[in-house]
């Protein structure tokens, strides 16, 4: 939602506020009598004059503070509603990253010398393998620097490696 829509929402809210709260409340208020209306039995029951009354220049005051009351509450509507949805829409993200997270938490067994991994069943697994079942990752091999140097030697048939 942008500006655009923000101001109708105010604009809207303003109206709505004008035409049918102000009246409204006018209504209500004249409907209330007051203990001297009632000391005289002077009670206005028409209800036409008073929504009447409400749009005259004598209540313009008063119509303004609705219109702008109505506006602000419009605001914060278009506000509180803008937060609700980045709101969903951060925990809709929140719970695709989660569904692709595994978390391995623990202390795994791993040989200082082969690096296989022992699982809960005393198995021992390549490490690959063991990431393979245990996460959603996939592996690639590849040589660091160091050995690659070790297997280009080999290859060649050199007895130590080449410095590069």
């Amino acid at each position: 939602m942008g500006p655009n829509r923000q101001l109708k929402i105010i604009i809207a809210s303003s109206l709505i506020s004008y035409a049918c709260v102000h009246p409204l409340v006018m209504v209500i208020s004249h409907a209330m009598p007051s203990t001297s209306d009632i000391a005289r039995h002077q009670l206005k029951t028409d209800v036409r004059t008073v929504v009447l009354e409400s749009f005259s220049i004598d209540m313009l005051p008063w119509s303004i503070g609705f219109m702008i009351l109505g506006g602000l509450v419009g605001h914060f509507y278009y506000r509180n509603r803008q937060i609700d949805e980045a709101k969903t829409r951060l925990l809709n993200e929140l719970q695709a990253a989660l569904k692709e997270v595994k978390i391995l938490t623990g202390i795994l067994p791993i040989c200082c010398v082969c690096k296989q991994i022992r699982d809960d069943k005393g198995y021992w697994n390549q490490v690959e393998q063991y990431f393979s079942e245990h996460t959603d990752a996939n592996f690639t091999h590849s040589y660091c620097p160091n050995c690659l140097k070790i297997v280009d030697a080999e290859i060649l048939g050199k007895n130590e490696p080449t410095e590069t």
